[in-house]
This record gives structure tokens, C-alpha cells and sequence, in this order.
């Protein structure tokens, strides 16, 4: 139903279940998750079924411009930065739109 879609999912707990219904859709869904996040956990497992891991460490310069190259090429992101942290300023709304115009 939504093959062809891109999702850039970089939320917690709060919006995991958004991304993996999308991904239960057919789109394409991309977590972002930071190094050594426990995925293991029966709800993490759960509720990010059908989704690609892409661990980022947005404090990281290199992590932020492959979080940009991903959110260039999304159709859709689903975030739930903490205000005033690294993760905020990545998904900061004027800084994507001149990415990627066309990201929801």
C-alpha cells in the first residue's frame, strides 16, 4: 500500500508504534537508533519489527551528515527530540526543509 515511500524514524518510545505501522504498509522505514541502544528488549523488538537499524551518534559530526544524507532522501520524518539536544538540532524543521524540500 505504501511501497516507494521513505520513512526516517528517528523517535522513541513515544513514536515507535507510528513507524512500524508504516512499515506494516509497505513503507520503507529507516530507525535511528544511538550505539548501544538495548534493542533487545521484547517491546523495542516489537514495535520496530520491519524496520532497517541505522545506529547514529548524533553528537558526531560524521553520524549528523549521514542522518542528512538519510533525511535527503525521506519522504516522511518521525521524531521525538528531547528539546536542546543534539537530536532537537538535527531535526530542526528550517535546517531539513533546505535538505529536502519535499520532507513531511
Amino acid at each position: 500500500m505504501l511501497d516507494g515511500l521513505n520513512i526516517l524514524d528517528a523517535t522513541d518510545r513515544l513514536g515507535w508504534l507510528a513507524g512500524r505501522l508504516l512499515a506494516d504498509l509497505g513503507a520503507a522505514v529507516t530507525k535511528i537508533e544511538a550505539p548501544g541502544a538495548d534493542t533487545s528488549a521484547a517491546e523495542w523488538r516489537a514495535l520496530n519489527v520491519n524496520k532497517t537499524l541505522v545506529e547514529l551518534d548524533l553528537e558526531r559530526l560524521a553520524d549528523r551528515e549521514r542522518f542528512d544524507a538519510l533525511a535527503a532522501k525521506s519522504d516522511i520524518l518521525l521524531a521525538t527530540p528531547v528539546p536542546g539536544t543534539a537530536a532537537a538540532q538535527c531535526c530542526d524543521y528550517e535546517r531539513l526543509a533546505a535538505l529536502n524540500p519535499r520532507l513531511v
